[in-house]
Parts: structure tokens; sequence; C-alpha cells
């Protein structure tokens, strides 16, 4: 919780200090870690994926342009058109269809291709390109006199395999009584009729099926290929300590992904990678933004859930304990938790709510009622329950309605068990001629630990919870437990760092015995003074440029209580050739030797061979402007059988070269900002040889004020006022000197991401031929403007700011997150399409999509629908901006399967080209 007061300081700027405000030269505040796409999960430690760096923006991709359907029923003159974009020639497309129809092209030169002669059905399609890139296509082609099948209806009745429960397709009420449906599997079996059998198809095994439907007494067919998954859940024993995914919490093991994984957030873990809960979304932004100058708003933050546990089926009985213990530190690197924020931990246990319901006295009589909209979005179920005098139990829209039993004299609703059957009823009025009983059992989150925000600004270490669950009615197949935090959320504020939680049936290990020797913190750089710089800055000058072996210390932590022998082996790899080029292995005679209990140590472990290595592999890189250097640093040792966890042995550093300087690393966990109108800040930047200056980029954070309306100025210096070794004025006052000043007045913008850089092309190119410039910007408003600040590195000897007439330099430890981009052109045109957040007011509709992640189909809802919502087109950009996807919204659903992995924008506008709502989606 944070305290918002007025400011009165003008012309100076302002510090934010344990929640208040007082005067003083800078101010910092709390912010999030930035990360330019979602990455690809390993089995040990945390790799990323580069493609879309190393192609230059391009992603392989491949879609149906166009599918023809036959010109009559029966027919076998339909086409298929399939397009690569990005390949690398020859190509490979291959179609298939459970209806025993196999065509190939062969090797061939051009990126599309069109298979004919089809008559309609499922198919699937393989387009391959000679690099070895792969992409799977599901298409449905109808025929021209039957509906499609309305797929939102059969997926908010499907269910998948579930624990030791198999999954179920339900056919659901429908108004058009003549059309049969039939479910098949991937080979073509008929394995459901609903128009013979019982609307429900079960012991479904998890696979690739598809519905077809014709009206009765027609051969005209209509199709539509679905998934029966294998839900995921997690097994006894349990442990998670966040070493194998980054941003996003591994969705195998996690339901939500609105908390941060993270390594720079905690302060001394017990393992490399926590889990951060904040006053941020999943995309970076305040879950309750609030112009600048009002109140705060305090509220429930972030929530981690796991996936579903099968006690059940484990054998957990009367007498048993389920044990659930993790780790967890206030603040860290981050903001501290004040009295009134606080961390719980939940779990999701049955209970009978309210007991029995008797109706006696009523007006319509008793019904229940689904939710009009509900079958036709997939949205979970809304129910009413009529009881006397209009009194109304109302569950809402995320309450799962599992099993209905209206025999006899009462209703029995179950939300609890996931494999029951879902009984659809259509508005039915239920006649009651005596005392009518309702008894609801529902599962809720029942609190099982919880701690309220600091007192004071003070950083302990990470504390260790068990907590006991012996209650036999949590023993059930579907048990999950969650984090949440309540904090201010109208900015990254009040941080609880979590890490290594563990679930088992017998009591787990604890700190200080935790049986694991892990890394705990991010390698640094390979460089000396930056962070990333571009390679002609770079490899002509990498005898000053790479990082001596005493720059490069790695922190390693034994939990167990006894030493432990441990070697290293070092491996560099380039990315974009995915080719060695280094390897070194410690051996146990080596540096490392043994860690002793219950102790954390730095280790310098880098040799002076690695400048040889990349000159001798020169060939690779000749030519390159991106530069991607793989660091991996695996860790093995020996502590038996006993050791707990085998992937937080292994981190991945990654070295970037770019076109862009950075003394960040791209992890902000504070924001800086200057307080007044016309308050300038420069940045110091050296370059090795002549450059061109494009650009500025610039992470602005929102942070407990939007002032996305405040203009401010981009400025170049050769030099200021300033003695850049004690950060006062010089001595012998040398004229501020200004190379460029831009004509363009900008305004801070904020990416609806993880955080992320805004690219401010300048108006005209400007020659660098000095080593030295300073960049910055003058704001046009009092107002702080906020930008992303990484704590881990210190570059404030090369910040200076003026508030006042004169240069000072900054007084806090980090690195501003702001970075000029040198070298040849930008490509032409807006730098950041499609990863704008969509402006507050501007948005008529707002629209959920679900599934979210998502494997293949993107639903969309339309939260307030219009009747022009069913006219409107869906464009779907990636991280890069770059159009993916152009086409008509049909049935409120989008194919997303070909689409690589990484999160998208989705824009719906009109025929005209007018927005009608904006959303993120992630595809895994």
């Amino acid at each position: 919780m944070k305290i918002h007061a007025s400011i009165f300081c003008r012309f100076t700027v302002c510090l934010l200090f344990a929640g208040m405000y007082v005067q003083a030269q800078e101010m910092l505040l709390p912010l999030k870690y930035n990360a330019t796409e979602r990455p690809n999960l390993q089995d040990k430690g945390f790799r990323r994926n580069f493609d879309k760096a190393c192609d230059g923006g391009l992603i392989y991709n491949a879609f149906v342009s166009e599918g023809l359907q036959p010109s009559a029923c029966l027919e076998e003159d339909g086409t298929i058109t399939v397009v690569i974009e990005n390949g690398v020639a020859p190509y490979t497309f291959q179609l298939s269809s459970p209806l025993g129809i196999s065509l190939g092209s062969g090797a061939v030169t051009t990126p599309q291709y069109t298979f004919g002669s089809l008559p309609s059905g499922p198919y699937f399609i393989t387009a391959s390109d000679n690099n070895g890139n792969i992409l799977q296509i599901r298409y449905e082609l109808d025929d021209i006199n039957i509906p499609p099948i309305k797929r939102q209806n059969w997926d908010a009745t499907k269910r998948n395999a579930f624990c030791n429960a198999l999954g179920s397709l339900r056919k659901i009420f429908d108004t058009d009584v003549s059309i049969n449906y039939r479910l098949y599997n991937n080979s073509g079996t008929l394995i459901h009729n609903y128009a013979t059998q019982s609307a429900l198809a079960s012991n479904l095994q998890p696979g690739v099926y598809y519905l077809r439907s014709n009206r009765e007494g027609e051969k005209c067919y209509a199709y539509y290929i679905l998934d029966i998954i294998e839900e995921p859940t997690i097994s006894l024993p349990f442990t998670e300590d966040f070493s194998t995914s980054w941003i996003y919490p591994n969705s195998k093991v996690w339901i939500d992904d609105l908390a941060l994984v993270n390594d720079t957030y905690a302060q001394n873990p017990p393992s490399i990678g926590v889990v951060t809960l904040d006053g941020l979304n999943q995309y970076g932004q305040p879950y309750a933004p609030v112009p600048s100058g009002n109140d705060l708003i305090d509220g429930i933050g972030d929530v981690l859930t796991s996936r579903p546990m099968c006690l059940d089926d484990a054998g957990l009985e009367l007498g048993d304990t389920l044990f659930l213990s993790f780790f967890y530190q206030p603040e860290g690197f981050g903001d501290f938790p004040n009295p009134g924020d606080s961390l719980v931990m939940e779990a999701f246990i049955p209970r009978v709510r309210d007991s029995i319901y008797y109706v006696t006295n009523y007006i319509d009589g008793y019904h229940i009622k689904y939710d009009d909209d509900a079958f036709n979005t997939g949205a979970n179920v809304d129910i009413n329950i009529a009881v006397p005098a209009g009194d109304m139990i109302s569950f809402e829209e995320d309450t799962y309605v599992f099993y209905i039993d209206n025999s006899g004299n009462s209703i029995y609703l179950d939300f609890t068990n996931p494999n029951a059957t879902l009984t659809y009823v259509n508005d039915t009025i239920i006649p009651v001629s005596e005392e009518f009983t309702v008894a609801v059992k529902d599962t809720t989150w029942v609190p099982q630990w919880g701690i309220d925000g600091l007192t004071a600004s003070l950083t302990p270490d990470f504390a260790p919870i068990v907590v006991k669950i012996a209650d036999t009615s949590s023993f059930y197949n579907g048990f999950r437990f969650r984090f949440r935090n309540r904090a201010t959320i109208s900015g990254n504020n009040d941080h609880w760092n979590i890490d290594y939680i563990q679930a088992n049936t017998q009591l787990p290990s604890l700190f200080p015995l935790l049986q694991d020797v892990a890394f705990i913190e991010p390698a640094p750089a390979m460089l000396t003074r930056y962070q990333s710089m571009p390679w002609s800055h770079f490899y002509p000058y990498i005898d000053s440029e790479l990082a001596p072996a005493t720059l490069v210390p790695l922190k390693v932590r034994n939990n167990d209580a006894g030493s432990a022998n441990r070697t290293l082996i070092h491996t560099i790899n380039d990315v974009c050739s995915n080719t060695e080029i280094y390897q070194y292995n410690a051996g146990t005679a080596d540096v490392l030797g043994s860690i002793e209990g219950i102790e954390s140590t730095s280790v310098v472990f880098i040799k002076d061979d690695i400048a040889a290595a990349i000159s001798e592999n020169s060939n690779i890189f000749s030519g390159k402007d991106t530069v991607i250097l793989e660091n991996i640093w695996q860790l093995n040792v020996s502590l038996g059988s006993t050791e707990l966890n085998y992937n937080n042995d292994t981190i991945y550093q990654y070295q970037q070269f770019a076109n862009y300087f950075a003394y960040d690393d791209g992890s902000a966990e504070k924001a800086y900002g200057l307080y007044g109108t016309g308050a300038q800040l420069a940045y110091q930047f050296v370059l090795n040889h002549p450059d061109t200056l494009r650009a500025l980029q610039v992470n602005f954070v929102n942070m407990n004020a939007n002032v996305i309306n405040h203009e401010f100025t981009i400025k170049v210096w050769r030099h200021i006022n300033v003695d850049t070794e004690t950060g006062l004025p010089s001595a012998t006052p040398i004229p501020d000197e200004l190379l460029y000043e831009e004509e363009t007045v900008n305004m801070p913008r904020y990416l609806n991401q993880i955080n992320g850089f805004w690219t401010y092309t300048l108006s005209q190119p400007l020659p660098v031929e000095d080593d030295t410039i300073y960049v910055g910007i003058e704001q046009r408003f009092e107002d702080l403007l906020n930008i992303g600040f990484d704590r881990n590195h210190n570059a404030s000897d090369k910040l200076f700011y003026n508030t006042g007439g004169q240069w000072l330099g900054s007084i806090y430890e980090g690195a501003l997150m702001l970075r000029p981009v040198v070298g040849s052109a930008l490509p032409e045109g807006n730098l950041n399409v499609g990863i704008e957040e969509p402006a507050a007011g501007n948005t008529l509709q707002t629209i959920t999509l679900y599934p979210n992640p998502v494997t293949d189909q993107l639903q969309i809802r339309f939260n307030n629908p219009t009747a022009g919502n069913s006219n409107c087109m869906a464009q779907v950009y990636d991280f890069s901006g770059r159009l993916v996807i152009a086409e008509p919204v049909a049935n409120n659903s989008i194919g997303v399967t070909h689409l690589p992995s990484g999160i998208y924008l989705v824009r719906l506008v009109t025929m005209n080209g007018e927005q009608i709502a904006a959303e993120k989606f992630v595809k895994q």
C-alpha cells in the first residue's frame, strides 16, 4: 500500500522513500523485468529462442491462403492453397486426410502450392523448407450447402482427459434438429453417432478427432477438427524452483501467467530464479492505472495457481498429510510491502455451501437457467437459483458447473468434480407442487497461510514455510493451491519473492538442508563497459571490450549440510549459426574445489582464450549485423541420489550484439524520473568509431501515474558542463554543445507487454564523428516520466541531470534503460506497430480471448456484443509488429495453429478499418 500526496517541489526532482515523498535530487521507483519474447522452456535451466533476432525479425510461417469449396456436394474439385513465408527453397508440401487422401508436392522452388481435386473433409498439411523448418496446418473444407459447425458450442462441452478419467464430448441443444453429427478419430473410424446414440460421447482417449455434420437425407458435409488432450496435472513429490522458465510461469505446472518469473528481484535466493508477485499484470501494466495526481488504488494483485493434483488417484486417505512448503522474501531488490499489503497461500477445498434451501413459496416456479450467451462463447456458465421471496443465489461466470441431478424432489449441484457430466437445461421451468430442497456443493479457496506487509524498509533473508493439510476432503482429483498478494495495484509495488515450492506426503527438506547445490544469480555479461553493443564496435576492439576473468564471477550456493565437490563446464555457441565456438571443462582439480555446507560463494571462471576462440571463428560472423553468443555454465555436483533439483545447475547468458548500446541488461527493478518543467537528463556513451545515430529506445514505465500525454524532446550533446569524475559542474565552465534537438515532440509510450523499449526514430539521422556523445531528453511537464532503471548494473557515473540550471551526476546506483540506436538505416514505417497498448477511451468494445495460452483455435468473446461484431476483420501482429494474420472473423474464432510460439496482438477492426477492440494472447 502506498501513500499518495501532492508534490509541491518545482524545478527539482523528488525521491520516493518508504512510501513518502521528500524533496531530493532524483526519484527512484519500482519497475518490472523486460522481455522481448516468450521463450521456450527446456529440460535444464532456461534457454531462450532467438530465431526472430537471427533472421532479422523474420519468422518462418506457413498458412492456408485460400480454400475453395467443392462446386457441389460429393464433387471432388475443391482446392487448398498453402503459402510459406520467410522460408528457404526448395519447399515441400504434404497433405493427408482420414478420408484416405494423401498428396505431396515433392521439392518445389516456389513457396506456394495448391492441392486440387479435393472433396470436402478434414485435412492435415505439412509445410517444410530447406532449413528444416516444419509447420503443420489443419484445415476444414466444407461443402457449400451445409452451415459450418459452431465450434465454440462444442468446445464449451468438451471435457479433456483428467487424472484417471478419459475425455468426453457432449452434443448440446441445437435449434436445427435436422442436422446430424458424427464423431471420428484421426484414423477416420466412427466413434460416436449423435443421431442414434446418446448426447454424450465418453471414454475418449487423448488425441485428434473430427466432427462431421450433415442434414438428414443429404450428403453435404461440414467438419470441425478438435483435440482431446490430457489436462496437465502435477504429481507428488513436486518441486518448483523457477529455474526452467522465464518471465511467465511454466504452463505445465501453473494455470495462470500473472506473476513474474525472474532472477533479478531476489536477494540471495536458495536457487536461481524466483516468482515475484506485485501490482502489475502479465503485460507489465498496472491492474488499476490512474492518471497523474489521482489517488492510488489498493487491491488484489498477482495470482499464481497450481495445476491440479490427482490426490484421489495417489491413494491419500484418512491419516495422511499433504505438506506444502516454500520460501518467501518481501521486497528483495524491489519495493517493500507496507502494512495492509499481504501475501497469502490458499487451497482449493470442497465445501457444502449454505446447505439446504427450501422452495415453498415461489412465483414463476423453480428454475435453473444458463446464461443465454454461455454456449455461444464457450464461457463458463452463469446459474441462477430462484428461492422464496425473489431471493437469488448467483454463481458467477468463473464458476464451473459440472453436474446437475434433478431427480425426485431435490436438485444437487456439484461444482467440484471435473469428471462428472454436464447436464444442459435450456431455461427449463421445473414445476414444484411440494417442498423442494436444493443442496449446493462447491469448492472454495480456503486460506492456509498469510503474512502482512512490513513496518519498515528491511529486506530479510528467505524464510521457510510449511503448511500441513490433513483434511480428507482435500484428497480429491483436482486439488490445487495458489498464492495471492494484496498491493497498491496502480504500479509495480509491494514485491513478494517466492522460491522452492514443494508438495509431498513426507515432511519436506527445508533450508538449510535442501540437499541441493545451485546457481543463485545470473552470469554477468562478457563485456567490460556495456551489457550490449554493436558487433562493429566490439570485434575490432575485442582486447579492450571483452571482460577479463575477474569481472565474470558466478555465484553458487550449497544448500546442503555437507561440503560438495563439483565441476564446471563452460560452453559458448553462436546462436544464429548453431555453432559451438568454445568449451572449457574445469574438472574437479581446477579453481572450483568444494563448497562448504550452507554457504554461498562467488567463483571466478572465465578463461583468457575466449578472444582467440572468437577470432578463430571470424568467418561465422562475417557480414553479420546481429551476433548472439550463448554462454552455458553447467555445474556438476555429487550429492548422490538425494539431490532435490537437477535443473538449477545450468544457467544461460546471452551476449547480444545488435544496433544499440546498452548499460542495462533489460531487467529494470526500479523507475527513474525527474521532476519539473524543463528538467533534462543526459546519458554518456563512448563509441569506438564514427557512426550514425538513428533512434533512441526508451523503456517508459506506467508507474503509479499515467503520463502518456506529457511531452518531451529528444536531445543529443557533444559535451555538457559537468565534471564526469565528480558529478559536479566543471571547475572550468564549458558551455553545453547541443548536436541535435528533435523537431517532433514525443510522448511516453507504454507497451502492453512485460516491459520493452519504444523506438523513437530521429527525424534526421545524426552523424557522430567524436567518440563521446550524451543522449537524453528534456521534459515539458512537471510530472515524472519514469524510465526503467536496472538495479543490477551500475552506470550512475554516465548519467547526469539538470533541473535548476546546472548538470549533476546521478546519486543512484543502476543503469537507465535508454539506448542509442546506431548503424545502417532503419526499416521505414512505424517500428512499434502492433505492440502499443491501446489508448484508453478509444476502444469501443472489450474482448476476452480463450484459451490463453492457445495451441490451435483462438476463441473471441465480445464482452458487450453488438450487431456489428459479426462483420469485422481480425488482424494478428507478432511481437515485432509484423502482420501475420488478416482475415474475417468467422464464428468468433481464429485459427493460430501455424503461428510460432510467442506473444501476439489481436486487433479487431471494421471493414472500414476502424478499431473495435484489441487484446494480447500467447501461442504455445
